[in-house]
């Protein structure tokens, strides 16, 4: 059971800490497990909110995003200015657009602003689910896949450019890639485009900055030949660049994951083969993507929430999660396309809920 005073206590005290003078929450709650009762007693708690810094940091030149506070295995908190929350809504992340539906019971701190964010949260909801939902589901099964890689057929060695066909001495710079990252971009910056063109991408663990894929991808030479037009030798180095770094980046990956794995949750993915906590989220955000698509809502906590205690408990194999995945596409092509959701989030009415909020609290 949670302690909602201590809590409330807690976080007010770190963010006097944190804050910049003069700053002011809008709104504190509980999210996570706890919000979608999918907690046991081994669940830490996450903690999100929202709050204004003082006008110097909205009309001058000092910036704050966000304000974070980790106690492993206890508490998560962070708390987003209001132009960065409005921003994450705004492209319908999934981790905060469920916060406008968090049930008052999980709402620790709330002032009028933040009800009126709830009463006008139509505006940030939109198509754009079908992209995030399910690209963070497909996020989810990555992770999960790579973990049981590693447990199953650990890395030995860090991978060598040699391997990837490139000098050792004239390695690409950060600079390079990012031109090149630049002109495909330019090329292919539409969401529905680059969904249509899937079929000529190779899945790798690579996405260029930028792009709103379902799945992270790096691009065949051939292809991007053909769409940008770009020199096959240039397309080819950058490629074989990228896929090296993204190996050592693995490599990296492999060396935290071994060095940082939390014990229980260590000893159910040797039981059962796989990360059966990632398999819960991937699994959820799948029935939370449909839900935002078909109803434009989501239900917190989620009436779904035993199914997904099944998951985490190492009621699925993983043969069984992959059937999930594999179709995954389909389903949420058949959900977006079925759905009565406007394309993108109504920018405009959404600048005027934050003019309205910034004029009234602080002017």
């Amino acid at each position: 059971m949670i302690n909602y005073t201590s809590l409330h206590k807690a976080t007010y005290d770190r963010f006097e800490v944190q804050a910049p003078k003069g700053s002011k929450i809008i709104f504190a709650g509980v999210t996570g497990s706890q919000a979608y009762d999918t907690a046991d007693k081994y669940s830490d708690i996450d903690v999100a909110g929202i709050f204004l810094p003082p006008k110097e940091y909205i009309i001058g030149l000092h910036r704050v995003d966000q304000l974070e506070h980790k106690e492993p295995g206890v508490c998560d908190t962070c708390i987003y200015t209001l132009h960065k929350f409005l921003n994450l809504c705004l492209s319908c992340n999934p981790n905060i657009i469920e916060l406008l539906f968090l049930p008052d019971h999980c709402i620790f701190s709330c002032k009028p602003q933040y009800e009126y964010l709830r009463e006008h949260r139509d505006l940030f909801i939109s198509k754009k689910a079908r992209w995030t939902f399910a690209g963070y589901a497909v996020s989810q099964f990555k992770r999960t896949e790579s973990h049981r890689k590693w447990l199953l057929d650990p890395p030995t060695a860090p991978p060598t450019r040699k391997e990837f066909n490139l000098p050792e001495n004239e390695k690409l710079s950060s600079d390079a890639i990012g031109a090149f990252n630049s002109l495909v971009a330019q090329r292919l910056d539409d969401v529905a485009q680059l969904h249509e063109l899937r079929d000529q991408l190779l899945a790798s663990s690579e996405v260029l900055p930028g792009w709103d894929s379902v799945a992270q991808t790096t691009l065949n030479v051939e292809a991007v030949h053909a769409l940008t037009g770009l020199n096959k030798q240039i397309v080819h180095t950058v490629t074989q660049e990228k896929a090296y770094q993204a190996a050592m980046n693995r490599w990296k990956s492999y060396l935290n994951w071994k060095a940082s794995r939390n014990p229980r949750r260590a000893a159910l993915e040797e039981k059962y083969g796989y990360d059966t906590k990632h398999a819960s989220h991937l699994i959820r955000l799948i029935l939370e993507g449909e839900e935002i698509l078909r109803t434009g809502h989501i239900t917190l906590p989620l009436p779904q929430s035993d199914l997904l205690k099944e998951i985490k408990a190492g009621g699925w194999t993983y043969d069984r999660l992959k059937e999930e995945v594999v179709e995954i596409d389909q389903r949420f092509d058949e959900w977006y396309k079925a759905s009565l959701l406007p394309k993108g989030p109504n920018i405009e009415g959404v600048n005027n809920l934050c003019t309205k909020i910034v004029q009234e609290w602080i002017w």
